[in-house]
C-alpha cells in the first residue's frame, strides 16, 4: 500500500502522467523503505 500525487497532461492524440509515491505498507508486514518511487508514462488515452 501506498500513498502519493501524479500530473496528468492529456494533448490531442496522447497522454503524458507523472507520479511519485511513498510505501505505507508492506504486506508481508516488513517495515516499508523511505526512498520514493517515480513513475513517468507515455500512452494513448482510453
Amino acid at each position: 500500500m501506498g500513498a502519493g500525487a501524479g500530473i496528468r497532461i492529456d494533448v490531442q492524440f496522447f497522454v503524458i502522467r507523472f507520479d511519485v509515491a511513498m510505501p505505507v505498507r508492506v504486506p508481508n508486514g516488513e517495515k516499508p523503505g523511505t526512498t520514493p518511487t517515480y513513475n513517468i508514462a507515455i500512452g494513448y488515452p482510453f
